[in-house]
This record gives C-alpha cells, sequence and structure tokens, in this order.
C-alpha cells in the first residue's frame, strides 16, 4: 500500500433516512433465532408462497397459535 492510498471499509448500515417506526410496530417486533433445519423450511415455504421471510413466519406462527388455541378450547 502506498502512504496516501485509503482504504474503503464497506458500510455495514445503510444511511438513516428519518423515518421512524411506530411504537405498536416496536412493541410487537420479536427477534427469533431458528435452527437451520427450520430457518431452510421457512425459507422454502417463503419461496413457494412468493413472499418475505418476515411474512411467512408470521404464517406459520398464526397457523401454529390457531392450532394450540383450538386444542385449549377442545380440551375444557
Amino acid at each position: 500500500m502506498s502512504g496516501n492510498a485509503s482504504r474503503t471499509i464497506p458500510a455495514t448500515h445503510g444511511p438513516r433516512l428519518g423515518d421512524h417506526v411506530s411504537t405498536g410496530y416496536q412493541k410487537a417486533r420479536v427477534n427469533v433465532f431458528i435452527n437451520p433445519a427450520h430457518r431452510h423450511q421457512l425459507d422454502v415455504l417463503s419461496a413457494e408462497w412468493d413472499v418475505p421471510l418476515v411474512e411467512a413466519v408470521r404464517r406459520v406462527l398464526g397457523t401454529g397459535l390457531q392450532s394450540i388455541m383450538h386444542a385449549d378450547d377442545a380440551q375444557r
């Protein structure tokens, strides 16, 4: 490297646009760590349904939670 050459370091984050997300969205946001096998299945569903990964996760969680709640109602 020459003495005056500057290195370009790629940015890991995009520029802040100043748009704030709503408080409701912030409360609804959840970070989830998924094992690789489940992540693969979610990726496949996402591609099959032609939706973003986040939407596929929402649908799977919604379906699973509905099944659990129906099972709880049936046991009562």
